[in-house]
């Protein structure tokens, strides 16, 4: 049975336990101390390999943060995103869901 995530996308998560350990280089910590609360992880629904820089470049261009946003690839189809201001981390979470060549994104608060 395929998931229609537009019937059910409260059902949606970021892997099967959801409990995802992550490591960061030291450039991305440096930038995210203090600004965890503007922080999401993200990941493609999808099994197939994607273009991180195609993505990125799209989802920033889609959402056209005013202070900017950094995306960190952290594993196959996971990704950081660290946003400068709450009210561009708001605006995506609250734009509904999210696609990339039709993978769904689902996100997780930090």
């Amino acid at each position: 049975m395929q998931l229609d995530v537009n019937d059910h996308p409260e059902d949606l998560s970021l892997g099967a336990d959801d409990d995802v350990e992550i490591e960061l280089d030291s450039g991305v910590d440096d930038q995210i101390v203090g600004k965890i609360e503007l922080c999401l992880v993200g990941r493609l629904l999808t099994g197939k390999p994607i273009n991180f820089n195609a993505m990125r470049s799209r989802l920033a261009e889609i959402w056209r943060p005013v202070k900017g946003i950094h995306i960190k690839d952290l594993h196959p189809n996971l990704f950081l995103f660290l946003f400068f201001h709450s009210r561009d981390l708001q605006r995506v979470i609250d734009g509904g869901l999210w696609f990339f060549y039709n993978c769904p994104l689902v996100f997780k608060r930090l």
